[in-house]
């Protein structure tokens, strides 16, 4: 089987096939060609040929007279003038043109009609082309105009297919061997390209540490060798690493997503801090907020960190709701007002509107959980507000859905659709902070997802980002 040859049988087989073939077909093509000629006996015309039928032609123009100087008659005027060969023009006594095939008239006043009948004018173009001038008289033999026939003095043929036929013939040689030669070198490359790509692809899903995948090639060669080797190399490379990858792996994401949630209240902690040393423990009512706020945050950032030793299996973010049925608006009071300390710290203006237009008061979620997407929201839209920009708020509370909206006045989301990917960030030249590893809306969308709620990102009507969640009151997606 030809598929099972070395490359280089395969390509002195392809040579041979090339050869071949040729000859064959070169051979088989000089005999239909030759018999093609013989059978239709195709005639080589004289050069004078059409001038032959110029008498002919002469007697019609003598019986018909000054009758073809009628439009009419140019349909049984073309019946006796042969097409292919001979242009005519019908002319006045004036010499101008009446109907005809022959488009050009050189009768001039310089050149009159009179001085050119029954002559054969060459042209000036081409010698071998002539015009000869038929004279139109009435009975009395008066001149009433004339006919110029315009033809050429050459060999030709009856036909322009035995030209083309000689000229297939002398040809095909060169072109069988360039067809066979294309069709052989491409299915020879086809052969050997197919398991070359796969290979390529195989090695970029490695590199991507992609090892659930298999490869085949079918072949007793060279590249069905180094195809089984390569299949042995992965299936042990998938048995060695597959699982230390998964480990190394879950552990960073993990890491990084548990530092991730520790900033946002460390963050509180410190700008409550720094608004107690500049003087806002003077003021007892503040003083207790702020202290209680601090006291929160670090309940949050230590439930954070024994989470780190509480997990034992981790495939993605799988956390365990609690769910709870809790005082809405105080909660969202209470993230907001986490929140307003830092937008007035970077000077950037904060709208919020709260419409509960049914007065519900409870409503079931995980209140941690909820929290911490509210904060990874806010702090997100914080981080590229500009000074003097503006975030708006917009929480609608219903029976049954719980409806959190943002809008800012930043650079907006270049990338909806990739925006909630684990690491992933949106770049801006005027925006570049440190400090974001690219999973705050991550974390967001897993949570609102296990909330089973939606979550969707997009253009604010300020200009910048919009990002909302939607919940159910209770709702849980069964993970």
């Amino acid at each position: 089987m030809l598929k099972d040859l070395s490359i280089k049988k395969q390509l002195q087989v392809g040579f041979f096939i090339i050869l071949i073939g040729s000859i064959f077909l070169t051979f088989f093509t000089l005999v239909l060609g030759v018999i093609y000629l013989i059978k239709n006996d195709e005639k080589v015309k004289p050069a004078n040929y059409y001038e032959q039928r110029l008498p002919t032609i002469e007697d019609y123009i003598s019986q018909n007279g000054k009758k073809l100087l009628d439009l009419n008659e140019k349909e049984n005027m073309e019946k006796q003038i042969p097409k292919e060969g001979i242009k005519y023009l019908v002319l006045n006594s004036e010499g101008k043109s009446l109907y005809g095939t022959l488009s050009k008239n050189s009768i001039s006043p310089s050149n009159p009609l009179v001085q050119n009948l029954n002559k054969r004018v060459h042209s000036k173009d081409d010698k071998n082309n002539l015009t000869y001038y038929v004279p139109i008289s009435d009975e009395n033999n008066k001149l009433k105009g004339a006919v110029a026939l315009n033809y050429d003095i050459k060999i030709s043929y009856s036909s322009t297919w035995p030209v083309l036929i000689v000229i297939g013939l002398v040809s095909s040689p060169f072109i069988y061997i360039t067809l066979l030669t294309l069709l052989v070198s491409s299915i020879i490359g086809k052969r050997v390209s197919i398991p070359i790509k796969n290979l390529i692809e195989a090695s970029n899903r490695i590199k991507n540490k992609d090892l659930n995948f298999q490869i085949h090639y079918a072949a007793k060669n060279e590249i069905g060798d180094l195809t089984n080797s390569f299949e042995q190399m992965r299936s042990e490379l998938e048995t060695s690493l597959t699982q230390q990858w998964k480990l190394e792996q879950d552990k960073r994401d993990y890491l990084k997503a548990i530092s991730h949630d520790l900033k946002t209240p460390l963050t509180i902690i410190k700008g409550h801090a720094e608004g107690l040393i500049e003087g806002i423990w003077k003021n007892e009512t503040l003083l207790f907020k702020y202290l209680n706020t601090i006291t929160s945050n670090v309940d949050r950032t230590s439930k954070l960190l024994n989470e780190i030793n509480q997990i034992t299996e981790i495939d993605s973010f799988s956390y365990t709701l609690f769910l709870q049925n809790i005082d809405i608006e105080p909660f969202l009071e209470e993230q907001i007002t986490n929140f307003s300390h830092l937008s007035d710290k970077e000077q950037v203006n904060l709208d919020v509107t709260i419409t509960n237009e049914h007065d519900i008061k409870t409503f079931t979620l995980d209140k941690g959980r909820i929290g911490q997407v509210i904060d990874n929201i806010l702090m997100n839209s914080l981080r590229f507000t500009p000074p003097n920009g503006i975030i708006k708020i917009s929480i609608m509370i219903d029976h049954e859905t719980l409806s959190f909206q943002v809008h800012d006045s930043g650079p907006g989301i270049k990338n909806p659709n990739k925006i909630f990917d684990k690491f992933y960030q949106e770049k801006h030249a005027h925006f570049n902070k440190v400090g974001h590893s690219g999973l705050g809306l991550y974390i967001a969308n897993t949570i609102i997802k296990k909330h089973n709620g939606s979550i969707s990102a997009g253009k604010s009507e300020y200009g910048g980002a919009h990002i909302c969640f939607i919940i159910p009151s209770g709702g849980i997606e069964n993970w």
